[in-house]
């Protein structure tokens, strides 16, 4: 009985977050990180709070909204972590030269089990389990550079890197506009990734990826300095020069695979990120220079 309860919350949970995938895929993820932090559901406050109140639904959604938003700066860390993984898994697992619709990535039960990190993913209803993997795949096409996009790439950055990458823009003006998007990049898991625009093709918690982790230091990119710093040293250099430099700052080579070139960034994230040990101006290079990796290998702004 003990653990049907907490069944009940995982179902009940995905009926009040019906059409809001995003913010669904984050309260998993502080649940999963709260079970592995007290070692088990049963000693978990937050999921017995949860199952206490199983039969006042509105109070159940403003608690799980609450958790995200008024999290400390360790959960917060802990929770885009387990996001960002959560995410990078299930693209690492899947987003294969054959594009996969959702259906066929549902059937392969076992490895979307161990790809998606959450303990309590097959107590989650089909039509939930197809919301979130929809959100995350859904319009990717086989083109080369649009899943790299899809899963890492700032939409609106990406939308500035190929202006610049065709001639529309100068490359101080894409330094600007690049700045200024990685402002909007997000607010933390508490703050509504899912307008953010992020992704190959469409708004959508994929872009969480950046977004979730921006949360505490966007709002302080700004400054005539780092503008002229990505003008210099990337955005006024010719177009393959740049593009060198950014296989050379990710540490790959030109011919790198897709996979190569994710598994390269999500090192180099770790590493340029402010909260971790980075910097803002590590952090905007790293955004700027896969989306002209992503752009050269194909992507373009959504028609």
């Amino acid at each position: 009985m003990s653990d049907d309860k907490y069944d009940n919350v995982v179902k009940q949970l995905c009926e009040l977050f019906q059409g809001e995938s995003a913010n669904l895929m984050k309260v998993f993820a502080f649940l999963q990180f709260e079970e592995e932090r007290c070692q088990g559901r049963t000693r978990s406050g937050v999921w017995n709070m949860m199952a206490s109140l199983l039969t006042q639904k509105k109070e159940l959604k403003v608690y799980a909204e609450d958790l995200l938003k008024k999290a400390t700066p360790e959960e917060k860390k802990e929770v885009d972590e387990k996001f960002v993984n959560m995410q990078m898994e299930i693209a690492k697992h899947f987003d294969t030269e054959k594009a996969l619709t959702t259906k066929e990535i549902l059937q392969n039960k076992q490895a979307l089990a161990a790809a998606i990190g959450l303990s309590f993913w097959m107590e989650i209803p089909h039509a939930a389990q197809e919301a979130i993997i929809g959100c995350i795949f859904d319009n990717l096409t086989n083109v080369p550079g649009y899943t790299l996009a899809a899963v890492f790439l700032a939409y609106e950055i990406g939308v500035n890197i190929y202006k610049w990458h065709n001639g529309t823009i100068s490359g101080k003006r894409c330094a600007k506009d690049v700045l200024d998007s990685a402002a909007c990049l997000g607010a933390g898991i508490g703050g509504g990734v899912a307008g953010a625009a992020f992704g190959a093709l469409c708004a959508g918690p994929v872009g969480a990826v950046i977004g979730g982790l921006a949360g505490g230091f966007v709002a302080s990119f700004a400054g005539q300095a780092l503008m002229n710093l990505l003008t210099t040293e990337i955005f006024d250099l010719p177009k393959t020069v740049a593009l060198e430099k950014a296989y050379t700052f990710l540490g790959v080579s030109r011919n790198a695979t897709d996979e190569q070139v994710k598994d390269a960034y999500k090192k180099r994230l770790l590493e340029c990120h402010p909260d971790k040990g980075g910097s803002q101006e590590l952090f905007v290079k790293l955004q700027s220079y896969l989306g002209i990796i992503c752009v050269a290998r194909g992507w373009a702004p959504k028609a």
